[in-house]
């Protein structure tokens, strides 16, 4: 669809996925993600049912925030 208007990646646009599916650096243009880590997650919410199987944990909503990693591959300009 970017070819019908003529537009090349990166040079005129850039693109970014989210999730780093396997496929994201597999096409002609390796695409540029977002990366969550999934494993710590999966990890972080056993704990946390575990906890709150075992009675040690209020039911009392909280926050936790994993920091995403940016995978710089050739679909997006890096600016160094």
């Amino acid at each position: 669809m970017l070819n019908d208007f003529n537009l090349r990646i990166p040079q005129d646009i850039s693109i970014l996925g989210y999730d780093d599916i396997d496929e994201s650096g597999l096409m002609n243009i390796s695409l540029s993600t977002i990366r969550q880590e999934k494993y710590k997650m999966g990890e972080i919410a056993a704990n946390e049912l575990l906890m709150k199987i075992r009675n040690k944990e209020e039911n009392v909503a909280k926050q936790i925030l994993i920091k995403p990693v940016l995978v710089i591959r050739n679909s997006v300009i890096s600016k160094k």
